[in-house]
């Protein structure tokens, strides 16, 4: 994906690391891991993307 989009695979992961803090997927690390959205695609606009990148992201405790 990263190769896709030209940037470096650090890059991707501070994107996805961003994407699962706000709620847009699901991470999951080990054997048969991966991505995947936590809502339906058609229910998460660019402009949802967009601003939750723009927002400092929540505080876990």
């Amino acid at each position: 994906m990263a190769e896709r989009f030209a940037i470096s695979r650090s890059q991707l992961m501070k994107i996805v690391t961003e994407l699962v803090a706000q709620g847009f997927v699901d991470g999951a690390r080990a054997k048969g891991g991966g991505l995947r959205l936590e809502r339906a695609a058609s229910e998460i606009g660019l402009g949802d993307v967009d601003r939750a990148g723009r927002r400092p992201p929540p505080v876990r405790g």
